[in-house]
């Protein structure tokens, strides 16, 4: 939807926990609707899936975690990695090499 339509998409959720809005986060959306409600013995027609405050705290916390999990996509090497190269070991071949031929300075 996102792609076809331009636009960012979300969700509207009327289950009763929190795992519908992190799957959705990582699927991709970026705003979640739920129903919030102080306390289920009002007897309101939406109470059976409204989320108290204790559980939105909860379902929030999840969303953030899903979106921090996913993270950006990146290939721009961030300082810390930049300065832990220096303990990298690597080989980088510069020149075709054929099979059973040795590394030399001059294809590695």
């Amino acid at each position: 939807m996102k792609e076809r339509f331009g636009v960012e998409i979300g969700l509207s959720d009327h289950t009763m926990r929190h795992m519908v809005p992190v799957v959705a986060t990582a699927l991709g959306a970026r705003m979640i609707e739920k129903h919030f409600i102080l306390d289920r013995s009002l007897g309101v027609p939406d109470a059976d899936f409204s989320l108290t405050p204790d559980e939105f705290t909860f379902m929030t916390a999840a969303v953030r975690e899903a979106e921090m999990t996913i993270g950006e996509v990146t290939y721009e090497l961030s300082d810390k990695v930049k300065e832990n190269r220096k303990f990298a070991r690597s080989l980088f071949v510069v020149k075709d090499i054929k099979k059973g031929e040795k590394f030399t300075e001059e294809n590695v």
